[in-house]
């Protein structure tokens, strides 16, 4: 927990105080946490700590290159019995050295110890790192993908891929999943597993969010137009967590389907099962009324550490996606992937096996009983006019391996 999460969550430098205190005392002999203080004031908000004999701390008397605040300067020993009480159960260290002799400001030190802080949070629970070149490096890139990313938003450089979704049963496409990319101009298509998390993070995922939405619906309208035959088709939208933070998801979606001429029948919205549980009855509030907006929900990456067979019923949605790392895991015991096949049957949810790559994987997950399939075998993401010629080829593909050989001409 950082210093500054406990200081804005207590309100009260008392109760800080006695929190970081019991946390000392708690903590191994050789363990030290440190809040500098200047002018009576922290310092960066934030707090230094490590593991080490020497306390490495611009004080009174100490390292010349902090002589001038000397007068002013003090550091105290506190921490934490009401943050203990609270929940607080696991700390993430930081600190930066002087030995450098980079350093010239109190802040500039402070700033990297935060830096540090976050890196071992980022590497798990209870871990400690120190500043390096490395790391500076790694905060200045950063910082120009914070920017760059901005400029995106601005500049309507996200764009949507396409990805096919089959119904196993004819073979035919039933719909798509849409998936962000980043046209950057420097680097051409980014994946999103480059940019999505910081996206989050700066919450710049919900303008996106929005634009790409809006996208996404212009390009079904005008598929529709031209193809009448595919008036069913659906396009899955994926939602993340900051965005189901937004009071007015509904009317915004609401809002854009209107702008196009479509119904909430011909969107699916696709919720990961970690951001369902990370805030269950919130999530179970916003889906309530997505649901009975009219809108399809699909429970995505289902399996992937968060399953709970209760979830299934307690959530409003329509159809779950087993992720490929589920089936290939439960691969070995067939009986229970087979057991949550038919209960999301029972159940009236429609089921997606993820990751399909051969046809093999595609005819075992059809006699499981899944309804659709997704993956590199039916084809991979791609864009809107690739997406759209796809459409107009009206494809059939094979779903077990006797078709596959009477569509290859073997026998």
């Amino acid at each position: 927990a950082a210093y500054s999460s406990v200081m804005r969550d207590l309100g009260s430098p008392g109760h800080s105080a006695r929190l970081f205190r019991e946390a000392i005392r708690r903590m191994p002999d050789r363990c030290w946490v440190a809040v500098v203080r200047y002018q009576g004031r922290p310092i960066g908000g934030g707090f230094l700590a490590g593991m080490g004999d020497t306390l490495e701390i611009p004080c009174a008397g100490s390292l010349h290159p902090f002589t001038r605040l000397r007068g002013n300067m003090l550091l105290y020993w506190t921490i934490l019995s009401e943050a203990i009480r609270r929940g607080y159960k696991t700390f993430s260290f930081g600190r930066s050295s002087l030995d450098s002799g980079t350093y010239t400001k109190a802040e500039d030190l402070l700033r990297d110890a935060d830096t540090a802080m976050y890196r071992a949070k980022a590497m798990g629970k209870g871990r400690s790192e120190v500043f390096d070149a490395e790391m500076r490096e790694q905060v200045i890139e950063r910082m120009h993908l914070d920017t760059a990313l901005r400029l995106a938003v601005q500049r309507h450089e996200f764009v949507p891929f396409f990805q096919p979704l089959v119904d196993l049963r004819t073979g035919r496409l039933s719909g798509f999943e849409s998936l962000i990319r980043w046209r950057r101009p420097d680097r051409g298509i980014v994946l999103p597993s480059e940019f999505v998390g910081v996206l989050q993070e700066n919450r710049l995922i919900v303008p996106a969010g929005k634009r790409f939405f809006g996208d996404v619906c212009e390009l079904l309208r005008d598929w529709q137009s031209l193809h009448p035959s595919v008036e069913d088709l659906r396009i899955n939208v994926n939602f993340a967590g900051p965005q189901f933070g937004e009071v007015d998801l509904l009317d915004r979606l609401l809002e854009m389907l209107d702008n196009s001429g479509l119904s909430s029948k011909q969107l699916v919205v696709e919720i990961t099962e970690s951001t369902a549980i990370s805030d269950f009855e919130h999530a179970l509030d916003v889906l309530n009324r997505i649901r009975d907006a009219g809108f399809r929900i699909v429970l995505d990456d289902f399996g992937t550490g968060y399953s709970s067979l209760s979830c299934l019923q307690q959530l409003p949605i329509t159809g779950i996606k087993l992720d490929r790392s589920f089936l290939a895991r439960e691969s070995q015991h067939p009986a229970i992937l087979k057991a949550v096949v038919t209960l999301a049957g029972e159940l009236g949810l429609t089921v997606v096996a993820e990751g399909i790559e051969t046809i093999e994987q595609c005819q075992a997950v059809k006699e499981l009983g899944c309804g659709y399939g997704q993956g590199y075998f039916f084809g991979r993401p791609v864009d809107a006019e690739l997406t759209a010629a796809l459409i107009a080829s009206n494809p059939i593909w094979p779903t077990t391996v006797a078709e596959m050989a009477a569509a290859t001409g073997r026998t």
